[in-house]
């Protein structure tokens, strides 16, 4: 049985490149996220003072924030700056194996270091981590690119592989938690159970839907039909999407537009832009087959083209 297992094993590794643009794209995708909120956003923003706690971050000792980002400098303007050099690398996807833990590392240091951390920092903070055995088995000096072919590849090739993929798994695992928790989590509240949430989420002067838009959506909110079948919609959506971690992969591609116009809507009511982003390149990871790879330009993929390709692909790295 364990011969039979280890030989299943290697065939699936064998089979798939976990190293392509796809979770490339992902990655620049939630990299991007934290720029834009870093680069629109100076440090008294970022670190305000909330109660009992003075202005700048959060750098407890004994806890995991005095290991942040932004508790290694004075100047928090300058960390910010830095920062912000170092996501524009990382998004570019010059050398994951080296910028993988870097990623990581800056994501969780707003989590820790900032009270204005919200769920987009967080799940980030979950997915970088999670990629770190992905970039840092990766051979690639950029994510852009895709490996030649090899007829047989060597035994630690195929283990890195194996690490990789293992890796890729726990993400779409991680994200059909994420999904199945948050519909369950609404099923608790009231007025997600009778239909109306939505109206106040919609008529919010903070976290709604902006004037011209509020006005449109008056009929809908205001119809008790129709805003009891949209609320209970999301009901719906957030198990499917859970869900997709059983279904065959040919249908994945109706669960990743089904996320991506949810995501869409969440972005056009509540205008979280930063987690929206973040949402996109973790769906991509859970709905987009890694070895379906994403058409680039061809004048974007000599830009980042080796001089050369070299028969060994670990050489690129």
């Amino acid at each position: 049985m364990l011969t039979k297992l280890g030989e299943s094993i290697l065939r699936w590794s064998s089979a798939r490149d976990p190293w392509t643009n796809v979770y490339g794209v992902a990655r620049t995708l939630i990299a991007t996220s934290l720029l834009l909120t870093l680069l629109f956003n100076d440090s008294e923003t970022l670190f305000p003072p909330a109660t009992g706690i003075a202005a700048g971050p959060l750098c407890m000792p004994g806890t995991a924030s005095e290991f942040g980002f932004y508790c290694q400098f004075e100047s928090m303007e300058l960390a910010r700056w830095i920062s912000i050099g170092l996501l524009a690398v990382i998004a570019s996807g010059w050398r994951p194996r080296l910028t993988g833990v870097l990623h990581w590392w800056l994501t969780a240091s707003l989590v820790w270091n900032s009270v204005l951390a919200d769920g987009g920092e967080q799940v980030g903070t979950v997915l970088t981590l999670l990629l770190i055995p992905v970039t840092i088995t990766d051979p690639r000096k950029w994510h852009w690119r895709s490996l030649p072919p090899r007829d047989r590849p060597s035994d630690a090739l195929l283990a890195q592989r194996l690490v990789a993929l293992c890796a890729l798994v726990c993400v779409r695992i991680q994200m059909a938690v994420l999904y199945f928790h948050a519909a369950a989590g609404k099923f608790e509240v009231d007025e997600w159970a009778d239909g109306t949430v939505l109206y106040y989420w919609f008529m919010h002067p903070t976290f709604g839907l902006v004037d011209f838009l509020r006005e449109l959506a008056w009929p809908l909110v205001t119809e008790p039909t129709v805003l009891a079948v949209t609320t209970w919609s999301v009901l719906v959506l957030e198990p499917l999407l859970a869900a997709g971690l059983l279904v065959d992969r040919k249908y994945w591609r109706y669960f990743l537009v089904a996320g991506v116009v949810f995501h869409t809507g969440i972005f056009v009511i509540h205008g979280i832009p930063s987690f929206v982003m973040v949402m996109f390149g973790g769906l991509i990871l859970f709905f987009r087959p890694i070895d379906q790879l994403f058409r680039v330009p061809s004048l974007f993929r000599k830009a980042f083209a080796p001089r050369g390709d070299r028969p060994d692909a670990r050489a690129e790295g």
